[in-house]
């Protein structure tokens, strides 16, 4: 497995400005110019099957590592405050479903594991 990335920044249009993966609470958006080494692109998209998540992650950048978060996208208001008091939680993608995608879609030092506030992630770098 692989040590945990050396991220400086997260690039993203999903991270909730309240959740700091890894400790880092530096966020722009994807739009916001060319990524540079030490950037980490952060994504959640939902999918269950390695090979189709594989297909929608974007190509594997040289010093950026993409890291792929737990959940999958609500639908029905299965996230919601309500939902989770009666017990209801989105869905989550395995951390080997996440892996084998990252391996399918050309990423190498592939690894994963629980950050300081619980988020189950999986990287790989480009």
């Amino acid at each position: 497995m692989s040590p945990t990335p050396n991220v400086t920044r997260w690039r993203s249009d999903q991270l909730d400005r309240g959740r700091a993966p890894l400790g880092v609470g530096i966020a722009l958006s994807l739009s916001a110019g060319p990524l540079e080494p030490g950037d980490a692109v952060f994504l959640e998209l939902a999918e269950s099957d390695p090979v189709a998540l594989a297909a929608r992650l974007p190509p594997p950048v040289p010093g950026v590592t993409l890291v792929l978060g737990p959940r999958q996208t609500d639908e029905k208001g299965q996230g919601s405050p309500l939902a989770r008091f009666f017990g209801r939680r989105p869905q989550s993608s395995p951390r080997g479903v996440r892996g084998s995608a990252l391996l399918l879609a050309g990423y190498r030092d592939i690894g994963g594991g629980v950050d300081a506030g619980g988020l189950d992630l999986c990287w790989g770098s480009g």
